[in-house]
């Protein structure tokens, strides 16, 4: 089922769990790590198991954002 997401490590089995999880929800999931951590692959394995999956996957690199911009929609919400 996680075909993408590869390794047997108790860390590894516990992200595994908690996309399955979390995929069938409406909830809005926030994904941190270190680059190259594998963040996208679980963004990814978590659209593919929602009911959104029929919907395009947008994928934002956040490091592109400028920090101003970031700043200036925290503080409006």
């Amino acid at each position: 089922m996680f075909e993408e997401i590869v390794g047997t490590s108790t860390p590894l089995k516990k992200v595994v769990s908690r996309i399955s999880k979390v995929a069938p929800t409406d909830s809005s999931v926030l994904i941190t790590g270190e680059t190259g951590t594998g963040k996208e692959l679980v963004a990814r394995a978590i659209h593919w198991r929602s009911r959104r999956s029929s919907q395009a996957f947008v994928s934002v690199n956040c490091a592109t954002i400028p920090r101003d911009l970031i700043a200036g929609v925290r503080h409006r919400c």
